[in-house]
């Protein structure tokens, strides 16, 4: 028996969980420098595929998911969707004040969109090793001719509720021409293969039915 688990979850525990089985810890989060969230998905991946004796199987699903990312970006140029660029945005309400998470590029759901053949509009300084940066409505200003994605629960969504009628959301360019993407509250930025492969059609399903 093994044990597989997440260090950043676990980490305090490690010498315990070894003290029981072999333990093999992974982390979902590298660092600055230590390559992205999706680069360790694929790593992780085969790791695990090798110890339990799938690598092949491993190797088909990986290919299968690269040759979904070129059918999906062929359905979304076939479409007609000429505006590649996105904004990525996960937000909730806190002590009922609006918080906006934007997706960096080193984020696993950032890195599957470009894999998609879009493009991440927002850029900002500094490393985040869970690849957002929490901000205001403000930062949208910069980016506001891209498309504009964004997770949300049914009964707390801050775009029509704190931010109805507030100038700084309803005057961007992407609010005015209806350029905004509401995906569902249990959409899921991080995972595996299989999640990754959802989280690309959900992308696409967007956009094309908005043409």
């Amino acid at each position: 028996m093994k044990h597989i688990t997440s260090s950043s979850r676990h980490e305090k525990i490690l010498d315990s969980l070894k003290d029981i089985a072999p333990t093999l810890a992974y982390n979902a989060y590298p660092e600055e420098g230590e390559g992205t969230q999706y680069e360790e998905m694929e790593a992780t991946f085969k790791e695990i595929a090798k110890l339990v004796e799938k690598e092949e199987e491993a190797d088909q699903i990986l290919g299968d998911l690269s040759q979904s990312y070129a059918d999906i970006e062929s359905e979304i140029s076939d479409a007609g969707v000429g505006n590649k660029q996105f904004v990525l945005s996960q937000a909730y309400s806190s002590e009922n004040s609006p918080v906006i998470r934007l997706f960096k590029d080193n984020a696993m759901a950032t890195e599957i969109m470009k894999k998609i053949g879009l493009e991440n509009a927002y850029q900002s300084d500094g490393f985040q090793v869970y690849g957002f940066d929490e901000t205001s409505v403000e930062a949208l200003q910069t980016v506001q001719n891209a498309h504009f994605f964004y997770i949300v629960q049914e009964d707390d969504n801050i775009f029509t509720n704190h931010l109805a009628g507030n100038p700084a959301w309803e005057e961007l360019a992407f609010v005015k021409e209806d350029r905004t993407y509401q995906l569902p509250g249990d959409t899921w930025t991080f995972g595996g293969p299989l999640s990754a492969e959802v989280f690309a059609n959900q992308i696409k399903e967007a956009l094309v039915q908005a043409k």
